[in-house]
C-alpha cells in the first residue's frame, strides 16, 4: 500500500518502490488511486486507463492551476532498492520524475489541510511520457477530460530542473533518411554499390552543420539536426554482404520561433536528393510565456532562472490546448 511519508523524501522512496517502466504503469496507478480515494474521495479522483485527474475545486472565484507529472520511467541500469545516501535519494525514476510526483502529493496534502490558496488545483498523473509522442497518454487525458482542463490559468510540468524555471520547449521530429545501393558479396564489392558509402557525403554535411541559436524573450533556444541511429539492410544478416540499403535516423529540434517545415526543409537540402526522407515522429514546440503572471510568481518565490527548456517537454501538449 502506498502512503504519504512524514517527509517528501519518504514519499519519494515509497514511489520509487513501485516499478513503473513505460507500458507497465498500472500497479503504480492502482496504488495512487487507492491512496487518493482515501484522502480526497472517489468523486474528486477521476481515472482513464492508467491516468488520474485529481480536482480540488473549493472556490469558483479562484483560477485553476494544473500540476502534471508522468508515472513512467525508463528502465533502470541497475536494479537496486531505493535508498537515501549522502543526502540524495537513489532509485528508479527518483529524478525523472517521481520527485515531482512526491511534491504534487504533498502540495495536495497541504491544500487539503486548509492552507490558504491562490488557485483551485487540478493534478494529473499520466503514463507513457518516456515513449513515442503519439503514445503519450496525456493525449488520452485531454480526450477524456479536456472540457474540465481547458481554460486553466496555467500548467506546470514538474520535470527535474534543479529548481530552475525552464520556459517553453523545443519541438522536433525523427526522420529516417534512407540511402540505396546494390547488394553483392563483400569479396567482390565492384559488383554492387555500397549504400554506406552513398550516405557518407550526407553525414559529412550533417557533421558540418552549425547549431542554429536564437534568443526569444531573452532566452536562448537551439535548433539541431543530429544522427542518432544507423542500420544497414543486410541480406539474412550476413556480415559478408554489401548492404543495398543504409538508414540514418535524424533527430531534428525546432525552436519556438520556427516551424516544423522550416527545419525539415533544411534536412532536405542536406540530403540533396541522395536519399529518401520519412518522418516517423513529430512533436510541437511551446512558447516561452516567461512574462506570464504564473512564471513571474514562481521566480518571485525563489525559483532560479528563467532559462530556455533545451529539449521537448509536455508543456507543448498543454499549449496545443490553449493552456
Amino acid at each position: 500500500m502506498l502512503a504519504f511519508g512524514p517527509k517528501i523524501q519518504d514519499t519519494l522512496l515509497a514511489l520509487c518502490g513501485h516499478a513503473s517502466i513505460t507500458g507497465e504503469e498500472g500497479p503504480l496507478c492502482d496504488a495512487l488511486e487507492e491512496l487518493l480515494h482515501r484522502f480526497v474521495g472517489k468523486t474528486r479522483c477521476l481515472r482513464v486507463d492508467n491516468n488520474l485527474l485529481v480536482e480540488l475545486i473549493t472556490d469558483q472565484s479562484l483560477p485553476r492551476l494544473i500540476l502534471a507529472g508522468h508515472l513512467d520511467t525508463v528502465k533502470a541500469a541497475h536494479a537496486e532498492p531505493p535508498r537515501i545516501a549522502d543526502g540524495r535519494v537513489f532509485g528508479a525514476g527518483a529524478s525523472d520524475m517521481k520527485a515531482g510526483l512526491a511534491i504534487m502529493l504533498h502540495l495536495l496534502q497541504e491544500a487539503l489541510s486548509g492552507v490558504s490558496r491562490r488557485y483551485n488545483l487540478q493534478i494529473i498523473f499520466y503514463s507513457g511520457e518516456e515513449g513515442p509522442y503519439l503514445e503519450n497518454k496525456l493525449h488520452e487525458v485531454f480526450e477524456a477530460f479536456g472540457d474540465r482542463l481547458r481554460g486553466a490559468h496555467g500548467a506546470i510540468c514538474l520535470e527535474p530542473s534543479d529548481n530552475e524555471l525552464q520556459c517553453g520547449c523545443l519541438g522536433g521530429f525523427h526522420a529516417r533518411v534512407t540511402f540505396a545501393g546494390k547488394s553483392c558479396h563483400s569479396a567482390r564489392p565492384w559488383q554492387g554499390r555500397n549504400a554506406i558509402f552513398t550516405a557518407l557525403p550526407f553525414l559529412q554535411r550533417l557533421e558540418q552543420r552549425v547549431p542554429a541559436h536564437a534568443d526569444i524573450d531573452g532566452l536562448r533556444y537551439t535548433s539541431v539536426l543530429v544522427p542518432t541511429q544507423v542500420s544497414a539492410n543486410l541480406e539474412k544478416g550476413r556480415r559478408n554482404s554489401v548492404p543495398a540499403e543504409f538508414m540514418v535516423n535524424v533527430n531534428g529540434r525546432v525552436r519556438p520561433d520556427q516551424t516544423f517545415e522550416e527545419v525539415l526543409a533544411e534536412l532536405e537540402r542536406l540530403v540533396a536528393g541522395e536519399g529518401t526522407i520519412e518522418v516517423v515522429d513529430q512533436f510541437s514546440s511551446a512558447p516561452t510565456l516567461v512574462g506570464h503572471e504564473l512564471a513571474q510568481s514562481l521566480l518571485a518565490a525563489g525559483a532560479r532562472g528563467p532559462a530556455a527548456k533545451g529539449a521537448y517537454t509536455d508543456v507543448s501538449i498543454f499549449a496545443k490546448h490553449g493552456i
